[in-house]
């Protein structure tokens, strides 16, 4: 695929120009301007989650703590 000269050369400048600090507009992050704000639904998934974790502890420890019940019944 063949691209006309012009296209190539018009790019290339204009990179250059644009100096490496700045993120072009359609390379930002929209959510990253607007202010931080905590979305009910990860909060909640996020209780869910250490909730998850607490009892899978627990089911350990017990099944930990009576082997040797479990290994005789």
């Amino acid at each position: 695929m063949k691209l006309k000269r012009s296209s190539l050369e018009s790019s290339a400048p204009a990179d250059a120009k644009a100096g490496g600090a700045f993120i072009s507009a359609r390379h930002r992050n929209p959510e990253d301007q607007v202010a931080v704000v905590t979305r009910k639904s990860d909060m909640i998934g996020g209780i869910c989650a250490i909730l998850a974790t607490l009892i899978m502890v627990a089911t350990v420890a017990i099944l930990y703590l009576t082997w040797n019940d479990i290994r005789f019944a």
